[in-house]
């Protein structure tokens, strides 16, 4: 086995820009003790479908890769993308009833 990774907070950001270098999505977030934490991630409508979520989600996990991370973990609501993820090889490790009120906040997670 090997050892655990001591504490390596680093931002991670992978960025989707336009024609004339305007950001329109990305994946914010860090790299930390041998994980990739995805603390943001937006795409704007009209992109979504074409393959570009999985493009910048799938640089992210490449570039956490590189920095030595086996894991990746996010949140999400019932209401946004927890599907998307698990289509990604994401699987849910917790989920909040009620949060918000009448939804559900969902954690998942992801072997790199």
């Amino acid at each position: 086995m090997s050892p655990t990774p001591g504490p390596n907070r680093r931002p991670l950001h992978v960025f989707l820009r336009d024609a004339q270098g305007r950001t329109i999505g990305g994946v914010t977030g860090e790299t930390n003790w041998g994980w990739l934490y995805v603390d943001c991630f937006w795409l704007p409508d009209e992109l979504r479908g074409a393959g570009w979520g999985a493009k910048l989600l799938g640089a992210a996990e490449n570039e956490a890769r590189a920095r030595g991370c086996r894991h990746a973990w996010l949140s999400s609501y019932s209401f946004q993308a927890p599907g998307f993820y698990e289509k990604l090889g994401y699987r849910v490790l917790g989920v909040l009833e009620g949060y918000p009120p009448g939804e559900r906040g969902v954690w998942l997670r992801k072997e790199l």
